[in-house]
């Protein structure tokens, strides 16, 4: 590691070199934060093996909110044809097995049948991000998916590596014209799931034991999509408001000209009377 190349001498001047460092190879605020994130856990460990006595302050960089890419069901049923097309059952399975669980690809390219049990998924720390323990109830699809696949063990693992999904879903995203959305990557699956939880009406708590996340702030991010959804879906109700009241309009200026034509044709009648 070069400027830590020694972790018993460590100190915040060193780190701060190490950041200059990193940014001058071009790496993104949000890229340094994951390796000071290791450097951190890997001096607390050795502060509890009693190898250093101390550790330098260590502060997080602060990152530029991006938006959450998430499918819309209309893409994800493009998706899924696409790979339809191609006979890739390994892609069409994984593409709704994701959308449906929110598992990390990692998990679920790792994942075998042992770990389902009682129609639940149970995911041990020690395969997770966050290191705890989750559990996710499948979807009535998902538990298809996993049926379908009972002779692949692991269920994706066996048949398909993440290298090649992700080069079959590049591919994906150049024959349907997607290639210049960096954004949609096989990870926006799982913002869709967690999406999608939360505009259905599942509480952030609820959301973030599905997603694993090891602080709420990573789940609140759906929060703000959902309102987007809201604020959306209140725009279509001021849309249909303004349509019925313009109807409403159209027919009391009708039975106002129908009551003008009665009145005429009446004291027409009165004059040839």
């Amino acid at each position: 590691m070069g400027v830590l190349s020694n972790p018993a001498k460590i100190t915040t001047s060193q780190i701060d070199q190490y950041i200059l460092h990193l940014r001058k190879q071009g790496n993104a605020n949000g890229t340094i934060n994951r390796k000071l994130a290791t450097v951190s856990k890997m001096l607390s460990h050795a502060k509890k093996r009693g190898w250093v006595t101390s550790t330098p302050t260590i502060e997080r960089l602060p990152e530029a909110e991006h938006r959450v890419r998430y499918l819309s069901l209309e893409e994800e049923q493009t998706i899924i044809h696409y790979f339809e097309e191609q006979l890739d059952q390994d892609m069409v399975d994984l593409v709704q097995f994701l959308v449906d669980t929110g598992l990390r690809a990692g998990e679920a390219f790792e994942l075998t049948h042992d770990q389902v049990q009682d129609g639940r998924i149970y995911l041990a720390g020690i395969n997770t991000k966050s290191g705890k323990n989750r559990m996710v109830p499948p979807t009535e699809r998902a538990a298809g998916i996993l049926e379908a696949r009972k002779h692949h063990d692991p269920v994706f693992g066996a048949s398909i590596t993440y290298w090649v999904a992700n080069r079959r879903w590049n591919d994906m995203k150049e024959a349907l014209g997607l290639q210049d959305d960096s954004q949609l990557v096989i990870h926006a699956l799982r913002h869709t799931f967690a999406t999608r939880c939360i505009s259905a009406g599942a509480s952030v708590p609820d959301v973030q034991k599905l997603m694993g996340h090891a602080t709420i702030e990573m789940t609140m991010r759906y929060s703000h999509v959902s309102n987007e959804s809201l604020e959306s879906a209140i725009s279509k109700l001021g849309q249909l408001s303004r349509k019925s009241v313009l109807q409403s309009c159209d027919r009391s200026v009708t039975g106002t000209v129908t009551k003008l034509q009665i009145m005429g044709h009446h004291e027409r009648t009165q004059v040839l009377i």
